[in-house]
């Protein structure tokens, strides 16, 4: 289901205003109507609509065709885990600057954190 189609379903099943809707998430009711037409607002937007519509942010920003942050860190953690990706990134690395280097070690460990704190929660 479509962002705009989600929202405006909610809005009219709890007799909401756009208005009301809007004040809400602490948007203009200009905002509200936008979406409704079918124009996709920035990712914060769409959270603070979900949020005040007591919705999972993450089913709504993917209604609006934005990976969610916890998929996106699942998904980069597994890429950077992998010991082929790793060496290509390291040999890449040699050509980095050494803040850029730092960097893609930092990013590298930060995946290793991130998958196994998912092994954990998936055992």
């Amino acid at each position: 289901m479509r962002l705009a189609d989600i929202i405006k379903q909610y809005r009219k099943a709890n007799d909401l205003t756009q208005g009301d809707l809007a004040e809400a998430c602490g948007l203009h009711f200009s905002h509200i109507s936008r979406i409704e037409k079918g124009f996709i607002p920035p990712r914060n937007t769409v959270k603070r609509v979900a949020r005040a519509m007591g919705m999972d942010e993450d089913r709504l920003l993917l209604s609006a065709g934005y990976l969610p942050k916890s998929m996106i860190d699942r998904n980069l953690g597994e890429a950077l885990t992998d010991e082929k990706v790793q060496a290509i990134a390291l040999k890449a690395g040699t050509e980095l600057s050494d803040a850029g280097r730092e960097f893609l070690l930092k990013m590298i460990e930060h995946a290793k954190t991130i998958t196994s704190e998912g092994d954990k929660q998936r055992a």
